[in-house]
């Protein structure tokens, strides 16, 4: 009889788990389908790079990524340091000169970047180009 009543609890137990696992990776998968925009005013728009290294016991790696960095204009009139990963980055020069610049960004329900929009004025992108001899553009 205690046998019983052991497997009746264990199999509730793991029946209450199984249910709690399905309806915790329905909620997930709706948080992260959520979208949402925030658009704001930037100034001074440029590239920038990051190296970072990871090393163990003489092994390891570094890895480069380039960001485009901006001062983002708040409600509240401050302005705040923001990088942009260039990798999810699209900009489009389609507002007249003169025009601020201003940024979307498109983020999932727990807050990760999914996409930005850059919005500059036209001919408001430069290349620096490298005159050095043996030296190649990227």
């Amino acid at each position: 009889m205690i046998d019983v009543i052991k497997f009746i609890a264990g199999a509730l137990l793991i029946s209450v788990f199984i249910v709690s696992c399905i309806v915790g990776i329905s909620k997930f998968g709706k948080i992260t389908a959520e979208r949402t925009t925030e658009r704001f005013n930037l100034i001074s728009i440029t590239l920038s790079e990051d190296v970072e290294g990871n090393f163990v016991l003489g092994t390891g790696s570094i890895s480069q990524d380039k960001y485009f960095v901006a001062y983002k204009e708040n409600k509240d009139v401050s302005k705040e340091y923001y990088k942009m990963s260039v990798h999810k980055t699209k900009i489009y020069d389609t507002l007249d000169e003169g025009s601020s610049a201003y940024a979307e960004v498109d983020t999932n329900g727990l807050g990760l970047i999914l996409e930005v929009r850059l919005f500059v004025p036209q001919n408001t992108i430069t290349k620096e180009i490298n005159l050095q001899p043996g030296m190649s553009e990227e």
